[in-house]
């Protein structure tokens, strides 16, 4: 598992507390020790000249942190879109095979599709938040495609419409299905994580080359802007892994699949919610 992968495990309030402690640790004790060696007198015949530069690194730095937050945000929303349809998709999908005329057939594709649901949240999602491929629910949703062939043949009027149904929203899962697994390792590439990091403590470093004969002032506002660059980062890292971490993608949308039975499946133990009415 990548390392930035790894920081996702940690809880949400200690990482904030390690990346805030990171940055602001490094601007103090960097402030700290330009001061120690170098007078405030010194530093302030330059300041016109420095606050130009750190006029247009900041302005570089944060054209590229726009950017790179916005790219991770649309890769979040897209990862976010897809798994919802997919679960809409699929509540179609079981809503039709329950309504379909031949009720043995149905019994049977819906306890199945109900099992392969169970997997999808218990076993599937849980893998995607380690990074990790659940090849036991692969199987289980190519085997519903040969089940679905094996039990579904249409006579009647009635029976060829529910399978034209049927069939239409399997495929729709499938596509999105395959949409959601191509996003569970989606990430910033490395070059720009160092690229972000570096352009971070530099812009952070460059304040420690103002004089201002308030130290504790200079101080607060280079810890306030090491805070917000933190802040950032923890919001990208949350970001860039849409089914791990805090703000990870959740299956609510299969859940309800699991809490809702329109019809009474024989042998169907799979919905043990007292609350549903059969």
């Amino acid at each position: 598992m990548p390392f930035d992968a790894l920081l996702l495990q940690i809880p949400e309030w200690l990482l904030i507390l390690i990346l805030i402690l990171l940055f602001s640790g490094f601007s103090a004790l960097g402030l700290l020790l330009v001061r120690k060696y170098i007078p405030h007198t010194v530093l302030k015949l330059h300041n016109d000249v420095a606050g130009f530069i750190f006029a247009t690194l900041g302005v570089i730095y944060a054209v590229l942190l726009a950017f790179v937050v916005l790219v991770v945000w649309e890769q979040f929303n897209s990862a976010k879109e897809a798994s919802e349809m997919e679960a809409s998709y699929a509540f179609a999908l079981y809503r039709d095979i329950s309504m379909y005329p031949d009720s043995a057939a149905a019994d049977v594709l819906r306890k199945e599709f109900r099992e392969y649901v169970g997997s999808v949240v218990h076993s599937e999602y849980p893998s995607l938040a380690k990074l990790q491929i659940d090849t036991v629910t692969i199987v289980r949703f190519r085997e519903l495609f040969y089940s679905f062939q094996r039990n579904l043949s249409p006579k009647t009027f009635q029976e060829v419409a529910g399978y034209g149904e049927i069939m239409k929203n399997l495929n729709l899962v499938a596509e999105k299905r395959a949409l959601r697994m191509m996003g569970v390792k989606s990430s910033i590439p490395g070059p720009i994580w160092f690229t972000l990091l570096l352009g971070g403590f530099l812009t952070i470093g460059f304040t420690f080359l103002f004089g201002t004969e308030n130290f504790k002032a200079q101080l607060i506002m280079s810890v306030s802007l090491s805070i917000l660059i933190a802040m950032i980062t923890f919001v990208m890292l949350e970001l860039q892994y849409p089914y791990s971490g805090n703000l990870s993608i959740q299956p609510e949308g299969y859940k309800v699949i699991l809490e809702w039975s329109p019809l009474k499946v024989s042998g169907d133990k799979t919905n043990t919610n007292p609350s549903v009415q059969h």
